[in-house]
């Protein structure tokens, strides 16, 4: 994502984020997959359904939504980047378009370029436009009659200050006091449960 922004600047590029809609619902499953009943099916225990499509939360889901992408980019005139494999170009180097997951980034030299890019991808798929401005949890100030660009994360500290109880906090420019000393508990302390790999 880095170099596409950095890319964005240097060339002064147009660009839109698409979000496709239900993007790992979208392609067949090459192998049979069968489910138990949902809740509310009227339950026959020796019944299963087959799926004609992914779902999401399938091991394979991301993998067929990843085929569905390259097939519909090839199949446009764009080529794969050998460098990363969620980086696709246009055959005339004139549009460039990022994946990360169900959200596509596409970068134009031109404003045809860019329509013509973002219309094949909603040809192709159910899509909403998001925010130019917000990227992945980041907010983008891209300025193109300057070449300046700004990005930070200030909406996403903010949102997990909040879900971690942590908005009312104080800053402090160390973890802990100088010359702090640790010492072992004697007592044993009741291990509280809490979600660092979340935060982290």
């Amino acid at each position: 994502m880095m170099i596409m922004l950095a890319i964005q600047v240097i060339y002064s590029l147009h660009t839109k984020i698409v979000d496709v809609i239900g993007a790992f619902r979208i392609p067949k499953l090459e192998e049979k997959v069968y489910i138990e009943l949902p809740e509310g099916m009227k339950q026959d225990s020796s019944k299963v359904l087959l799926l004609n499509n992914s779902l999401y939360g399938l091991k394979q889901a991301a993998h067929h939504w990843a085929k569905e992408v390259k097939s519909t980019f090839i199949g446009n005139n764009y080529s794969a980047s050998k460098v990363d494999c969620c980086l696709y170009v246009s055959n005339d180097k004139s549009t460039l378009c990022g994946t990360y997951v169900d959200d596509i980034k596409v970068l134009s030299r031109t404003k045809e370029g860019l329509d013509n890019a973002t219309q094949m991808l909603e040809d192709a798929f159910p899509v909403q436009y998001k925010d130019q401005n917000t990227y992945l949890g980041i907010k983008i100030m891209h300025n193109r009659n300057t070449g300046i660009m700004s990005i930070d994360q200030e909406v996403k500290i903010e949102e997990l200050l909040k879900e971690y109880k942590m908005d009312n906090c104080k800053p402090i420019s160390t973890p802990a006091e100088f010359n702090t000393k640790l010492i072992k508990s004697v007592k044993e302390d009741k291990k509280e449960a809490y979600p660092y790999r979340e935060l982290v």
